[in-house]
């Protein structure tokens, strides 16, 4: 299998996952209530083991939730509004909040245990900080209570899982290896598919699909996914770190954040880019998701360039100004291509844009440092990788050769812009990629 992106293999899992209609159900937990409004007590699924054979319990629900509230963690959304963890007895944990929150069981569902015993024999109790480009053993090993074990794992060459034979649960696939090969060039992705080099690839880039139609041997699996991924402006900082106006930050006057919104045609995005495989989308959430809105997915500005231009002029610059804005390549399908297209874009209004787009090991190694712009960000349901869901209209998410069928789970690919103060948004989404103009904390 070729992949994009990161592949969806699960070595690990989380206390709930969530179905194949984005219902939540037992995992790791068999039961979960909430004996008051600042506490949710979980029961563990007793007999569980890891893959090194160590049991799991309440310990390593505590030690997870150390981690994974710690310095380096990317995963502390998760448990944000968790005061503490912790235990009364080998199979039952009460987690503690920080005030009432009845969507803890949905926000977990992202989150993976750890084993205390092997993270601590490993020297790795703390997560490696990707920002600051750190490794620790967790970074290529993995010990997880999930389907597959990570039998190899060679950076940028290829990853190997195997079957767990021990899994407590009953799997829905009939795979006793699976190899991942990170494919970063399209063309060479899709003529390893149609040479019979690889079984399938991850991320259809729009521009190949009737390459990829037209061969008898193959066939595409088209389906929706649930992250919404737009363009981030550095909105909090006093002054941009790559950028022609000094002493001042031009994104904290709403006027030029109206002025971007209006000068990025999503429509153009969608036919030209993205071959009509995009949605435009004013929400961070799309349909099938707890808490869309239909009335609120609207664009509330058109698209108007020279609209655009008299807003500049209005905040003090008439002849644009110049910024610099990070884009992956190998992230997202078509990601280089959208950031073309919006610096291209942006140029009608006067803002030069200078674009540095590269892998995505140095894009989010450089964002999740500092920024002035990046494109995309993302961010995603808790749906894991064995039942991604909801049904939107059908994007193409992957293809592979014809033989037993197996339920694939889609990508995302999309962007969005905000102007509304807060982070933005643009999105492309599920079935078809999201174009998204407004973000959700504008009300």
């Amino acid at each position: 299998m070729a992949a994009q992106g990161t592949a969806g293999a699960r070595e690990t899992e989380p206390l709930v996952r969530r179905d194949r209609n984005l219902r939540l159900e037992p995992a790791l937990a068999t039961h979960w209530s909430q004996p008051a409004p600042d506490v949710w007590r979980f029961t563990l699924r007793p007999g569980v083991t890891f893959q090194d054979g160590t049991p799991f319990g309440a310990e390593d629900v505590l030690f997870s939730y150390d981690r994974a509230s710690g310095p380096g963690s990317r995963i502390s959304g998760a448990v944000a509004t968790v005061k503490e963890v912790r235990k009364i007895d080998d199979h039952t944990v009460e987690f503690v909040t920080k005030g009432p929150d009845p969507l803890l069981p949905d926000e977990i569902a992202a989150w993976d245990m750890m084993s205390k015993a092997w993270c601590e024999k490993n020297d790795a109790v703390h997560p490696a900080d990707i920002a600051k480009g750190d490794e620790n053993y967790a970074t290529n090993h993995a010990n997880g209570t999930g389907p597959f074990l990570l039998e190899n794992r060679q950076p940028g060459a290829q990853t190997v899982l195997a079957k767990n034979p021990a899994w407590w649960d009953r799997p829905e696939h009939n795979l006793d290896e699976v190899v991942f090969r990170p494919i970063a060039e399209t063309e060479a992705r899709v003529a390893a598919l149609i040479a019979g080099d690889i079984d399938m690839v991850y991320g259809v880039p729009p521009q190949e699909i009737d390459v990829i139609a037209k061969a008898p041997h193959l066939r595409i699996i088209q389906g929706p996914e649930l992250r919404t991924i737009y363009l981030g402006l550095a909105v909090g900082r006093s002054e941009l770190q790559m950028s022609s106006v000094k002493g001042r930050n031009p994104f904290q006057d709403i006027r030029v954040r109206k002025a971007f919104y209006q000068a990025i045609d999503e429509d153009a995005i969608k036919a030209k880019v993205m071959r009509g495989f995009a949605v435009p989308t004013a929400l961070m959430v799309g349909p099938g998701v707890n808490g869309f809105d239909p009335a609120r997915n609207k664009r509330l500005l058109p698209y108007d360039p020279e609209a655009a231009r008299k807003l500049l002029a209005q905040a003090g610059y008439p002849d644009g100004f110049e910024i610099g804005m990070d884009c992956p390549n190998d992230r997202y399908v078509n990601d280089e291509g959208i950031c073309q297209a919006v610096v291209a874009m942006l140029a009608k209004i006067g803002v030069k844009v200078d674009a540095l787009i590269q892998t995505r090991a140095k894009y989010f190694a450089k964002v999740l440092g500092g920024y002035t712009i990046r494109i995309p960000r993302s961010t995603r349901s808790s749906t894991r990788s064995r039942s991604r869901p909801t049904r939107r209209s059908g994007r193409p998410c992957c293809a592979r050769r014809s033989k037993s069928p197996r339920r694939t789970s889609p990508p995302s690919h999309c962007i969005s812009k905000c102007w509304c103060g807060r982070r933005a948004t643009m999105s492309i989404s599920p079935s078809r990629p999201t174009i998204s103009s407004r973000c959700a904390m504008c009300g």
